[in-house]
């Protein structure tokens, strides 16, 4: 979650300003967070800082394409537009297969639970030389 000074900022930075968030970065985090849980995702070349596009296709073999703006992602085409604070929420809502595929990767990652990085506090502090 954005902070008040962090949200204050992106709201009264110009979209031209250096200052401006990225959205097309911002899309590529969000693709990299949802992929393992859609058939496809791929950020679209036409993305700007501005505004970003997104192609998916769902595990349901349905293709959609999101639009993130300082508005939130909203599916293209859809009337009436609703806005989502993130793709998870977007697919959340509109996918059933997505979100059986992110809570069975949640139930294997609380099974099998990966040992954390060597160097890492919570490493250290379960070795006793921390």
């Amino acid at each position: 979650f954005l902070s008040f000074s962090s949200a204050f900022l992106l709201s009264h930075t110009r979209p031209d300003s250096p200052l401006a968030m990225d959205f097309s970065i911002e899309a590529q985090f969000a693709i990299d967070d949802v992929r393992a849980h859609v058939a496809t995702a791929e950020l679209d070349p036409k993305s700007t800082r501005q505004t970003a596009w997104i192609k998916i296709q769902t595990l349901e073999h349905k293709d959609i394409v999101v639009m993130l703006t300082m508005e939130g992602y909203k599916i293209v085409g859809e009337e009436p537009p609703e806005s989502f604070d993130t793709l998870h929420g977007l697919l959340h809502n509109r996918s059933d297969e997505y979100v059986r595929a992110f809570y069975e990767s949640v139930a294997r990652r609380l099974e099998n639970p990966s040992p954390p990085p060597p160097d890492s506090p919570t490493a250290a502090a379960g070795t006793g030389t921390g």
